[in-house]
């Protein structure tokens, strides 16, 4: 197989993936972002800001106001450890 095929197909999984990421994540009320920030905390637990940045691929301040979003979407009455 040609490199230029390999590309067009590896580009062509990547936007049906993303395409199905977005669908599936905006029934929740959260961007895909959010998700993402949700499921690496989820699988590390507790885990700097910085590092979280740097696994998200963003700087910290991005991250600090993508948390504050996140928190405010917290339901009532649910409470931070």
């Amino acid at each position: 197989m040609e490199l230029r095929g390999l590309s067009e197909i590896i580009v062509e999984f990547y936007e049906k993936l993303s395409s199905w990421e977005d669908s599936v994540v905006r029934d929740s009320g959260l961007t895909t972002a959010q998700a993402h920030t949700i499921e690496i905390v989820g699988h590390a637990g507790s885990i700097k800001m910085k590092d979280l940045a740097e696994k998200l691929g963003v700087t910290t301040g991005t991250l600090t106001v993508a948390v504050d979003r996140l928190e405010k979407k917290r339901p009532t009455g649910t409470k931070t450890p």
